[in-house]
């Protein structure tokens, strides 16, 4: 049986030379890793990153690595999130193809979690070449898949701490979601 992970990134801007600012991973038992890059370029950050996402982040020297229960934090480069998200993952199994992973709009957020590793070819064994888009599952189950994921996800489903623009909030999010619509 695989298991799932959903995944979220923020990142510099919308062209070929951005940059990863954080990474959030989501399991379905409540395990989290997020990480906050420290080496992307300041001056490539667009007036819309700047506005919406910076404030969201907030690891600062203290979170190197910090873990809190079933949550890693961490700061650092994209070498040593690399590292310390292939240990993160080794907790699911080393298993070819035992990993899915899930995330909303995939276009931008796969490409980035593949470049962490060197690219599509150099990704764990244990994660599967083909990540599933929760827009096609709102598609698929609602008819929209540009269905308002906040105001979709109910009571039942509630996060604590919305900020919409974080990695881990949207990662929360992206479960969710997918746990609302599975039910459908």
């Amino acid at each position: 049986m695989q298991t799932l992970l959903f995944l979220d990134t923020e990142f510099t801007n919308l062209t070929q030379h951005s940059a990863l600012l954080s990474l959030a991973l989501v399991s379905e038992n409540g395990h989290q890793f997020y990480a906050e890059f420290t080496d992307y370029p300041k001056d490539e950050i667009s007036d819309f990153v700047r506005d919406n996402v910076i404030s969201k982040l907030f690891l600062d020297e203290s979170h190197h690595t910090y873990y809190e229960g079933k949550k890693v934090l961490l700061l650092g480069t994209k070498q040593s999130i690399k590292e310390g998200l292939g240990r993160w993952l080794l907790q699911f199994g080393e298993a070819e193809k035992a990993i899915q992973i899930w995330g909303n709009c995939l276009q931008y957020d796969w490409v980035f979690f593949c470049e962490l590793f060197g690219g599509s070819l150099q990704l764990p064994k244990q994660i599967h070449y083909m990540p599933m888009d929760i827009s096609v599952l709102f598609q698929m189950k609602t008819g929209n898949p540009d269905t308002d994921m906040e105001e979709f996800v109910d009571d039942e489903h509630v996060i604590k701490d919305r900020k919409l623009h974080n990695a881990l909030y949207d990662a929360q999010l992206t479960k969710a979601c997918y746990q609302k619509l599975i039910k459908m």
